[in-house]
C-alpha cells in the first residue's frame, strides 16, 4: 500500500485522528511522570540506604524552652557541658552526628541567589554580603554520611574540637563554588574581623540529612558551605546548635532494652550535671514514612498509566474496527488494483503508527518548553512504549483483516 492512502485516510477521519493525539498524548505524560517518580524512589531508597542502613535512629531534642535549659555562667557548668557532649560524641555505643544551620555571611558574587538561604542583602562597612546556605557539621556526619572531597582536605582533629572563638574559621566549600573560590582563599567574614579560610571543596551532588519531620529532609551540599563549630559568637549559641538537626545511631544488633538503657543514661547525664532535660525521639517511622509516601505515589501513576492505556486500547480498537466495517468497498478497490489483505492490514497499521508519532513529537515540544530539558532517558522507553503499544492496538483490526474474503471484499459484502 502506498503511502499516500496512510495520510489520506489520517486526514479523512481528522476529528477522530485529533482525539487519538490527544489521548496519546495524555498517556505519554502518565509515562513520563511514573518515570520520574521511579527515579525520585530510587533516589530517595539510595538516600535512606546511605544514610540510615542497617542502624536503628533516633535524635537528641530540647524538652523545653531552650534559653531556660541551656545557659552556661560558671566554670563548673562549663567543665560539666564539655564533659556531657564528649561522652555524646566519643561513644563506643553509638554514633551521634549534627548539622545544624547558622547565619553564614558571605561577599557577593554575580550569582550568589543559588548560594543564598534568603533573597536578601546585608550591608556592612560599605561592602555586600548575602547569607550563604550553611551546615555545622561534626566529624561523625561526614564519615556517617561518607561525604566525598574533589579538593583540599576535611577538618582535623584539632579543627573539629568544639571551639567557638577562633578568629580563622576554616570552611569546606559545596561544588558550585569552585567557579568563584580555590584551595587557601581566605574570605572576609562581615563581622568581628573573622575571615574564612578554604580547605577544601566537595564533590558534586553531596547532601546530608537534616530534620526527617520537614519536607526538605536532606540538604544538597553543591551549594552550600560546612563550618565546624567555630562559627558560633558564644558557648551557649555553640551549644544550642549543636543539639539540633542531629542523629544518633545505634546498631541493629542491640536489643530494644540496651538501646532504651543507654538513651535514659544519656538523659540523666544531661539532667543530673547539667539541669537540661532532653528527650531522645526515635526517627525509624520518619524513614519508613518517607518511603511508603514515594512508593504510593509511584503506585498511583503506575495505576493511571494503566487505566490511560487499557481505555485508549479498548477505545481505539473498536474504533479500528468500526472503521473497518465501513471501509470494505475502499479495500476491494486497492485488492482490484493489485493490492493484498497484507497491504491492508500495514495501512491499518500505520495509520495508528503515524498518530502516535505525531503525538510524541508533539509530547516531546510541550515537555521541553514546561520543563526546559527533557529527561533523554525517559523520552526513549516512552518512545519504546509507544511502538510496542502501536502493535498492541493494531493486533486485533490486523487479524480481522487477514480473514476477510477477497471476493467478498470485491463484491462490497460482508
Amino acid at each position: 500500500m502506498k503511502f499516500k492512502y496512510v495520510i489520506k485516510e489520517i486526514n479523512k477521519n481528522k476529528v477522530f485522528t485529533l482525539i487519538m493525539i490527544i489521548q496519546f498524548i495524555i498517556m505519554f505524560f502518565a509515562l513520563y511522570s511514573l518515570f520520574q517518580v521511579k527515579i525520585l524512589t530510587k533516589n530517595e531508597s539510595e538516600k535512606i540506604n546511605r544514610c540510615f542502613k542497617d542502624d536503628i535512629v533516633f535524635s537528641i531534642r530540647h524538652s523545653t524552652v531552650i534559653d531556660k535549659n541551656l545557659c552556661v555562667k560558671s566554670n563548673k557548668q562549663k567543665n560539666n557541658l564539655k564533659k556531657s557532649f564528649k561522652n555524646l560524641l566519643e561513644s563506643n555505643v553509638h554514633t551521634y552526628t549534627y548539622s545544624p544551620q547558622y547565619c553564614l555571611l558571605m561577599p557577593t558574587n554575580n550569582s550568589w541567589q543559588q548560594f543564598a538561604e534568603w533573597n536578601t542583602l546585608n550591608e556592612y562597612d560599605g561592602k555586600t554580603y548575602y547569607t550563604a546556605k550553611h551546615a555545622i557539621i561534626n566529624k561523625n556526619a561526614i564519615e556517617r554520611f561518607k561525604l566525598k572531597l574533589k579538593e583540599g582536605r576535611f577538618f582535623t582533629d584539632k579543627e573539629y574540637e568544639l571551639i567557638y572563638n577562633q578568629k580563622s574559621i576554616p570552611i569546606i566549600l559545596g561544588y558550585n563554588y569552585l567557579k568563584y573560590y580555590k584551595i587557601g582563599d581566605k574570605i572576609d567574614c562581615g563581622y568581628d574581623e573573622k575571615f574564612y579560610e578554604v580547605i577544601g571543596i566537595l564533590e558534586k551532588g553531596q547532601y546530608i540529612p537534616t530534620d526527617l519531620r520537614i519536607m526538605n529532609r536532606y540538604k544538597n551540599l553543591d551549594t552550600s558551605i560546612l563550618t565546624n563549630t567555630y562559627i558560633y559568637e558564644s558557648i551557649n549559641s555553640m551549644y544550642h546548635g549543636i543539639m539540633c538537626s542531629n542523629f544518633i545511631f545505634y546498631n541493629k544488633n542491640l536489643s530494644k532494652s540496651q538501646i532504651m538503657y543507654y538513651n535514659n543514661k544519656l538523659k540523666q547525664d544531661f539532667k543530673n550535671k547539667l539541669g537540661i532535660n532532653i528527650k531522645i525521639e526515635p526517627q525509624q517511622r520518619y524513614v519508613n514514612q518517607e518511603l511508603q509516601a514515594v512508593k504510593n505515589q509511584e503506585d498511583s501513576i503506575q495505576f493511571a498509566c494503566i487505566t490511560i492505556i487499557a481505555f485508549l486500547s479498548i477505545t481505539t480498537i473498536l474504533s479500528k474496527l468500526s472503521c473497518i466495517n465501513k471501509r470494505k468497498k475502499e479495500f476491494g478497490v486497492h485488492i482490484l488494483s493489485g493490492g493484498t489483505l497484507k497491504n491492508i492490514a500495514f495501512m491499518i497499521y500505520f495509520e495508528t503508527f503515524i498518530t502516535i508519532i505525531i503525538s510524541f513529537l508533539i509530547f516531546i515540544n510541550i515537555v521541553s518548553y514546561r520543563y526546559g530539558s527533557i529527561n533523554l532517558l525517559n523520552i526513549a522507553n516512552i518512545l519504546l512504549i509507544s511502538v510496542i503499544v502501536s502493535i498492541i492496538l493494531t493486533i486485533i483490526p490486523i487479524i480481522k483483516i487477514l480473514k476477510f474474503n477477497i471476493v467478498d471484499l470485491i463484491k462490497g459484502e460482508e
